[in-house]
């Protein structure tokens, strides 16, 4: 009973620990493992009791009734870490705001327009792709310049953006 209670005791410390760093961090690892560590608290103290029920000859219909709590515990965290992982896993949009980018973007010098603007990822890890009109006479080189201003330019005004992909288009020149 001792050894449990320290271990309890010890996991409690580090689950605590492991959730306010994952947090900080913002990282799903650490809140998950935080999660299951709180599992194994509830089923170490679960454990406890059940024994001391056991041993005291009485209340049996408590075992199961906190067998079942600790069930419902580790189904709610179960449920807590696939709603939170399937939001990247299913590439849900990180930035909302698709007119903040555009505004970036189309600040870039050379940028006639910008449209498909589509994120993705963490908001530590937002991945960027959109679709940007240029001259259509401009050189290869010149349009790269552009794409490489303008992944600088998203990375520097918009924390967390770690990737962006700018497919460059030729804009036609309007008839007169």
């Amino acid at each position: 009973f001792i050894v449990m209670l320290i271990t309890s005791a010890v996991n409690f410390w580090v689950m605590n620990y492991e959730y306010k760093k994952g947090k900080k961090l913002q990282s799903d690892i650490l809140i998950s493992d935080s999660l299951h560590t709180k599992a194994d608290i509830f089923t170490s103290l679960s454990v406890i009791a059940g024994l001391i029920v056991m041993k005291s000859g009485r209340f049996y219909i408590l075992d199961p009734i906190i067998t079942f709590i600790i069930c419902l515990f580790i189904a709610h965290a179960a449920f807590e870490i696939i709603r939170e992982s399937s939001k990247v896993l299913c590439d849900t949009a990180v930035i909302m705001d698709e007119k903040k980018i555009s505004l970036i973007v189309l600040s870039v010098k050379g940028v006639k327009n910008c449209h498909k603007i589509r994120t993705r990822g963490r908001t530590d890890d937002i991945h960027i792709d959109l679709h940007v009109q240029v001259n259509s006479h401009m050189h290869i080189s010149e349009a790269h310049k552009i794409s490489y201003n303008i992944e600088e330019a998203l990375k520097k005004e918009i924390p967390g953006v770690t990737d962006v992909v700018v497919h460059m288009e030729p804009q036609e020149p309007q008839p007169r």
